[in-house]
């Protein structure tokens, strides 16, 4: 059984572990390291680094399964992320576009406001530039009158 283990520093979920194992071949320092869990996760690292370490299918498998249970995991949170991004998407469209619709309504009042104010003024000036019209037509006829 390894004699002691301790983590030395974690960064990122990245970790650093010291380990002492006494151990006179590969074989044995695996044999020591299969003795716990993080031992047999260890004994699958080293076996990468080390190729005459033996490789035990049962860990591999293990070790890969857990692998593809992560990589599931970290695909369903990004899909997940994905459709609560789209979904905050739309929400956001409709709400803006609920505030344009609103902004047309203000704007096509304010524009019956101004054409009721045309018209007002339009009749005003057309009543004016009768009266006025009144007015020069009888100087025309006081001026022929007395002519």
């Amino acid at each position: 059984m390894p004699a002691s283990a301790r983590i030395i520093r974690v960064l990122d979920d990245t970790y650093t572990l010291e380990i002492e194992v006494e151990a006179e071949t590969s074989e044995d320092l695996v044999s020591e390291l299969m003795q716990t869990s993080w031992g047999r996760k260890m004994a699958y690292l080293l076996q990468r680094m080390l190729p005459n370490v033996p490789e035990l299918p049962s860990d591999v498998e293990e070790f890969k399964r857990m692998e593809e249970e992560r990589k599931k995991k970290e695909q369903e949170i990004f899909e997940r992320g994905i459709r609560e991004g789209k979904a905050q998407a739309r929400r956001e469209f409709y709400e803006e576009r609920r505030q344009l619709e609103e902004k047309i309504k203000e704007l096509e009042e304010e524009l019956k406001k101004f054409e009721e104010v045309k018209e007002l003024l339009a009749k005003k000036v057309k009543e004016e530039l009768e009266k006025q019209t009144e007015e020069v037509e009888q100087k025309d006829e006081q001026t022929e009158e007395s002519a």
